[in-house]
């Protein structure tokens, strides 16, 4: 049974969104925004579709971008890694185009994907040199981007259009969109084998338009978008890993365009007009954040390890927040060093449990190896928030 949220009038104040006045220097200040990512508090690069269109880096917080290339195209799609580390996909042709950079954007290389042409989809790396590129059809790189492979799901997921991804650990990922082929409808889907085989996670299987996903752990996850009339929102979720899903609507909000989470409890969700929500109870409830701007705020960036929430819009609009107040009693119950513990049972066949603790935010790598030193299998390649796992 579908339910209503009603709206709460009520202004949400832990924390307030400060307007970050940015300055390019190409001097276009109100540039037709594409995409924008941040890695820390002060990095973080942008793409515009300008004449040219072109992908800009901050070192100051947004304050001042600094060009960095300039293309022939239209841009897509960004995706920085880490601070040196990012890729950003651009159509002009004969097809779509990628650049990438592995020195923080002192210098650029490009490659011609080749394969099938993608939709708008976005990019998902777990190092510097693997990652996936999804759209109507899912690519593979092995090599940073310098070639792809095609996995060409012509009767899956891939067929229809996929615009956002989260993965969870590197065997498991969801991801959500919107139809290719009946209009208002949309998806969200999931994989628990990195990626080779791909399911449907509702039932219906085709729900709403869904625009964003987001996973801050491996139980809790949330989807938005449009709801069935355009002048509601939507938000799907899940605290069981995804085999069950509730969904409650925005009543009157319009499009939910991003959700973004710190943790399993407090998150936020952007939409038009410059409409922000926020939760403090992993979704049950959520409260309207009051902003100075009145642009549609199409992307968050949440970095978990600073504390700071960013929240990207049309015009080149950039707000921030300031969110160490709000998580800093939960902070307390996190791991003070990071922690790997002995393994048990010791010796094992067939199955071992292994525990470990990360005080931030890190990219892990969990190796098996036999008595000959030799690798076995390699069990985690991937970034983790902070916490305990098993």
């Amino acid at each position: 049974m579908r339910t209503l949220l009603i709206l709460s009038p009520s202004i949400l104040t832990a924390q307030s969104w400060l307007p970050i006045h940015s300055h390019f220097s190409n001097g276009d200040s109100t540039l037709t925004y594409w995409d924008a990512q941040f890695v820390s508090k002060d990095i973080g690069w942008y793409c515009g579709n300008s004449s040219p269109s072109f992908v800009s880096k901050t070192i100051d917080g947004g304050s001042n971008y600094e060009v960095q290339i300039q293309l022939r195209g239209v841009l897509l799609q960004l995706y920085p890694y880490d601070s040196l580390h990012v890729w950003a996909r651009y159509a002009h042709a004969p097809g779509d185009w990628i650049v990438f950079t592995s020195n923080g954007g002192s210098t650029w290389d490009s490659a011609f994907i080749t394969s099938y042409p993608v939709a708008f989809g976005p990019f998902h790396f777990f190092n510097p040199l693997e990652g996936f590129l999804f759209g109507n059809n899912l690519l593979y790189t092995v090599d940073g981007g310098i070639t792809w492979t095609s996995r060409n799901y012509s009767d899956s997921i891939f067929v229809e259009g996929v615009l956002d991804a989260d993965f969870v650990n590197r065997q498991t990922a969801f991801v959500c969109g919107r139809s290719a082929q009946v209009t208002d409808v949309g998806f969200i889907g999931g994989t628990s084998d990195s990626g080779m085989t791909w399911h449907f996670e509702t039932s219906p299987t085709f729900i709403e338009e869904m625009s964003a996903i987001d996973f801050p752990d491996s139980l809790h996850g949330y989807s938005v978008g449009e709801g069935a009339f355009s002048s509601n929102g939507v938000v799907y979720s899940t605290e069981d890993g995804g085999a069950t899903w509730s969904h409650q609507y925005f009543v009157g909000s319009g499009m939910l365009f991003d959700v973004g989470f710190i943790d399993s409890v407090q998150g936020w969700i952007t939409g038009v007009s410059g409409r922000i929500w926020h939760t403090t109870d992993g979704g049950a409830s959520w409260s309207f954040e009051q902003t100075p701007v009145s642009v549609n705020l199409r992307k968050i960036s949440v970095l978990k390890n600073d504390k700071i929430v960013y929240v990207m819009g049309d015009s080149s609009m950039l707000l921030r927040a300031d969110v160490s107040t709000s998580v800093r009693e939960r902070d307390l119950d996190l791991p003070c060093a990071t922690i790997l513990y002995q393994n048990y049972p010791n010796p094992f066949n067939p199955s071992t449990t292994i525990h470990f603790e990360l005080p931030k935010e890190s990219h892990v790598t969990l190796r098996i190896y036999n008595v000959l030193g030799q690798e076995v299998i390699k069990l985690v390649d991937d970034k983790r928030t902070a916490g305990e796992y098993n």
